[in-house]
């Protein structure tokens, strides 16, 4: 018996031995000498050149941890820079029991100074496509990797700082850059939710956004919605995002809610380099989705100062030229004069005769062109000018390069208008055809609103069916034709009021 006890303390003696002579034989060790064999491998896998320029750490304990500074990695031969990622810092500390039984379990994982390139190629090929060759096209016969079967390690806490992705697409020519100061994720595991906050800018604007979003495992494997739940807050708007993506990897299958809270939308449009006059406090809520290859908002409700507007709006973007608007909206007020700055008296512009009534200015087209809309609009009350109409019924259907305004109908100082307006620029010089009956209409009541007089009342009902081609509004009204009829009767001046009247 006393035998087998020293043949235990000695093994226990040589196990402790071995196990401190290991740690002592690693950190002796200069990990630095591993940076080219670990460039190799990654290029084996990868394709592309791994630089590891500044220090390779490693600190043993029960939570081990590894650092690396200095990190480049290329980026594809096609791609608009030399390398697609760069990396000033990345320190991981991991658990390491757990590691015996092959489960990788990141205590903590930082990145310092990581720039991101994500771009495609004119043919839809993106960089972050990854081979042996740099490519990402399996050969005949290779299997799918089983995503279910794979274990996700365990990271619990992300601590981001200094993080620039810029996303360039290939094909459109166009670049998105954002700019993250920080950012922190935490979970308890791949099967449990990630907690986010992040701080970053935009053209000197910035922002801040926290909430919860779904597992990494759901997000990694697919084939369930993935759940995200996020507040943004940037200058002058606040924005709360709740509900779904069905396939994030595509960023298809949007199914949430929307809430808008905007006090400053001047001071959002700024940060993307755009000026707005002062606007009125702004609210939205809607669902947002993305049926056939555009997006939608339903039940849409909007107020704006006081006034309001309900409805859906859809805007389609796939297998089109230009973008196609789809909209079914109503409002009880729309206050035009409230929301839209106050004009400022012209200056002639020096083109032709400044006496002329008409500007000779050529007239733009290009805005005819640019979208094709279908919209049906309806408004209880609206104001414009100081004024005040009811029942506006308008529908707008613009498609290339021709606008179509019918109905117009709207019901104005006791009377009704019912219009049709055709703006046709498919091909030059531009045409425009007008056609109006109004009845009933109380030009006293009318005078009053404008502030022009007071001294007149009656009733009017009226024609106008007027056709003009042209580059410029002078050109039109000069060639305009066609025939326009005016009835009065019963009407009345206040004689009292013109010995008052100031010439």
């Amino acid at each position: 018996m006393k035998h087998w006890k020293k043949i235990l303390s000695g093994a226990m003696v040589l196990a402790i031995a071995v196990i401190v002579a290991g740690v002592a034989i690693l950190k002796s060790l200069d990990f630095n000498e591993y940076r080219g064999l670990i460039a190799e491998q990654v290029k084996a896998a990868t394709g592309r050149d791994l630089t590891i320029s500044g220090e390779l750490n490693l600190e043993l304990s029960l939570n081990p941890a590894v650092s690396v500074e200095d990190v480049t990695f290329a980026n594809v031969s096609w791609g608009t820079r030399k390398d697609m990622v760069t990396l000033k810092r990345l320190a991981v500390e991991v658990e390491l029991l757990p590691l015996l039984t092959g489960d990788v379990r990141v205590k903590r994982l930082v990145l310092v100074g990581l720039d991101l390139l994500v771009e495609t190629d004119a043919r839809g090929r993106g960089n972050w496509e990854l081979g042996p060759t740099g490519t990402t096209k399996r050969e005949k016969g290779e299997q799918k990797a089983d995503v279910s079967s794979t274990t996700l390690p365990v990271v619990q806490k992300i601590r981001i700082q200094d993080l620039t992705v810029t996303y360039r697409d290939g094909k459109k020519g166009e670049k998105i850059t954002v700019h993250l100061d920080s950012m922190d994720v935490e979970t308890d595991g791949p099967g449990a939710p990630m907690t986010v906050s992040l701080a970053g800018n935009i053209n000197g604007g910035d922002f801040q956004a926290s909430g919860r979003l779904g597992p990494l495992e759901t997000l990694y494997k697919g084939g369930t919605p993935y759940p995200v739940s996020l507040n943004l807050s940037a200058p002058g708007v606040n924005v709360t995002l709740e509900g779904s993506i069905a396939d994030p990897g595509k960023a298809k299958g949007l199914d949430f809610r929307l809430a808008v809270d905007g006090n400053d939308i001047a001071a959002l449009a700024k940060i993307f380099g755009a000026s707005l006059a002062k606007v009125p406090p702004v609210k939205l809520t809607a669902r947002l989705s993305d049926p056939k290859g555009g997006y939608r908002l339903d039940d849409l409700n909007v107020t704006i100062g006081n006034g309001d507007l309900k409805g859906w709006v859809a805007v389609i973007i796939a297998g089109r030229a230009s973008p196609e608007v789809k909209a079914e909206l109503s409002s009880s007020l729309i206050d035009l004069d409230a929301l839209l700055p106050k004009q400022a008296a012209t200056k002639p512009s020096g083109k032709g005769d400044a006496s002329r009534v008409f500007p000779a200015d050529p007239l733009p087209t290009d805005w005819l062109k640019a979208v094709d809309a279908r919209v049906k609009l309806k408004i209880k009350r609206l104001i414009v000018g100081g004024v005040s109409v009811n029942d506006v019924d308008i529908g707008v259907t613009l498609g290339a390069g021709r606008l179509d305004i019918k109905p117009l109908a709207v019901v104005v100082s006791g009377g009704k208008i019912d219009a049709s307006l055709v703006v046709d620029g498919s091909r030059a010089p531009l045409a425009l055809s007008v056609n109006m009956a109004a009845r009933g209409i109380d030009y006293g009541v009318l005078l009053k609103q404008l502030k022009i007089t007071d001294i007149a009342t009656g009733k009017f009902d009226a024609k106008l069916n007027v056709k003009g081609r042209g580059g410029s509004v002078r050109a039109i009204m000069a060639g305009l034709d066609g025939r326009a009829r005016i009835v009065t009767q019963g009407g009345k001046i206040d004689s009292g009021k013109i010995g008052r009247a100031h010439v």
